[in-house]
């Protein structure tokens, strides 16, 4: 059996990752970690929920990311962020997001 070599698929996949800006992947992640922590859970029965709560961190994802210097976070930072924001959620982050806006406003 010949052996196979994967280098060029390596390199297009390199090129491809590296071209991608940070909040992009942030969003890759925040989608992608959604929907595997959702199919993990099986607590939605529903597939067009499963979808659109995808869809909602990895926005939620892209656009902290994309402001993560205007909050005083690294911007390689991104990734990162992204990944927690799909593991916790729309809803958690949505009540985080919240409580921080309530004592912000608390304190006026």
């Amino acid at each position: 059996m010949p052996e196979k070599d994967i280098g060029l698929l390596t390199a297009i996949w390199n090129s491809f990752w590296e071209a991608l800006p940070e909040p992009m992947k942030a969003a890759i992640f925040g989608t992608l970690i959604a929907w595997l922590r959702i199919l993990y859970d099986d607590r939605e029965p529903r597939g067009m929920r499963r979808f659109l709560e995808g869809l909602f961190c990895g926005a939620i994802a892209l656009a902290i990311s994309s402001g993560a210097e205007a909050i005083g976070l690294p911007s390689g930072l991104g990734t990162f962020v992204g990944a927690v924001i799909g593991l916790f959620g729309a809803d958690k982050v949505r009540d985080l997001g919240y409580s921080i806006a309530q004592r912000k406003a608390d304190r006026l």
